[in-house]
């Protein structure tokens, strides 16, 4: 500063008051964030929010806070600081726009309302929950494998069990992606109860675990996608600890029937539904020593879910099932978002109501039989 003779320029304030704060950057023509790295960028969101144009470098989180509404450097070049700077200040037009720019990124993506939308929305996502957690009997120190997590929702609920172990897999690492963000999202808001979590790529049909080693098995919408679902079965079985639960759902025999016959499109896309399962039938595969192998299983029960989903897929097979942009379609997406948000109790009645007749998925429990001694 003494070197380029800047002190008259530059006032180190101390803590500041928010009203000065504000006032502050309203008194700016430009913001200038040349952090090196940010692990979020809080003065570039600032500025925004005051309606100042913002230059600031690629360093960290800083590209994700700005997006398209400032002028972007590389971090640690001091040229291209300086040309954006001369460029911008003398460009009211440009400033104008930039300001603009970002302060509606600011109204859509950083406010308070517009997180707590999105964090609605995350949440009923992941309300949509098969499997009864009621019937798993877990207990503190249980290890649990969800097989075939999905986007998490079954995980999410195995995590929030006190001290258990959990782990999720899934074929697909886009799966696995989605699953590991929003239990991070749950353990911000110190939302999980396990002891511990993890998250692999895995086949169904080559479990790397040993014999007799989860005391909870959840398999939700999986078997379906299984070409060889007998191997699948089998592994699932010979992990299982004897005496403890497996839980299975699978889409419910006649409403399957139903999509295959409104739309090709329903079954030929990748990873599509390969299989239609009838309950007898399923049952038998996970209770009979030619499916189960070494691992019978005795069957517990069953029930169906998710009755209000059903119309909808008909619906989607009627229209194609890979348009978005029906009125219908998205009117009744909508309505089941709603439900799963707000869960109010007329829906949640008639989703009861019409499961024994309606219910798009089956979800069968069974109990692995105690192992004979030689």
């Amino acid at each position: 500063m003494k070197h380029l003779d800047l002190g008259r320029y530059i006032e180190f304030t101390g803590p500041i008051s928010q009203d000065r704060f504000v006032k502050e950057y309203a008194r700016a023509s430009i913001a200038v964030v040349p952090s090196l790295y940010e692990g979020f960028g809080l003065p570039v969101g600032e500025a925004m929010a005051c309606r100042i144009p913002v230059i600031c470098t690629t360093g960290g989180a800083l590209p994700e806070v700005a997006g398209d509404a400032a002028v972007l450097v590389p971090p640690g070049d001091s040229k291209a600081l300086e040309n954006a700077i001369l460029a911008l200040i003398d460009d009211p037009e440009r400033q104008e726009k930039l300001a603009q720019k970002g302060y509606d990124r600011v109204l859509t993506h950083f406010t308070w309302e517009a997180t707590a939308k999105k964090q609605c929305r995350h949440i009923g996502r992941l309300s949509m929950i098969t499997i009864d957690f009621n019937r798993l009997g877990i207990r503190p120190g249980d290890r649990i494998l969800d097989m075939g997590c999905g986007e998490g929702r079954h995980m999410i609920q195995a995590c929030q069990m006190n001290q258990t172990l959990c782990i999720g897999a899934d074929y697909v690492h886009a799966n696995l992606t989605a699953t590991r963000d929003k239990l991070a999202f749950h353990q911000a808001l110190n939302d999980l109860s396990c002891a511990r979590f993890d998250l692999s790529c895995m086949d169904v049909t080559c479990l790397p675990f040993r014999d007799n080693w989860f005391d909870v098995v959840i398999c939700s919408e999986v078997l379906e996608h299984i070409p060889n679902d007998d191997i699948a079965i089998s592994e699932l079985a010979r992990i299982l600890k004897p005496g403890c639960v497996l839980a299975v759902s699978v889409p419910r025999h006649y409403p399957e029937k139903i999509c295959w016959m409104l739309s090709d499109a329903y079954t030929n896309t990748e990873m599509g539904h390969v299989r239609i399962y009838r309950k007898k039938a399923l049952i038998k595969k996970f209770t009979g020593h030619t499916t189960a192998g070494d691992h019978p299983m005795t069957y517990l029960g069953a029930h169906f879910a998710h009755s209000l989903h059903t119309p909808f897929w008909w619906l989607k097979c009627v229209v194609d099932p890979k348009r978005t942009d029906h009125f219908l379609v998205n009117l009744y997406h909508r309505l089941l978002i709603w439900d799963m948000m707000k869960k109010p109790a007329l829906t949640r009645f008639l989703d009861r109501l019409f499961n024994p007749v309606l219910g798009k998925s089956l979800v069968l429990y069974f109990r692995k039989n105690e192992q004979k001694k030689a």
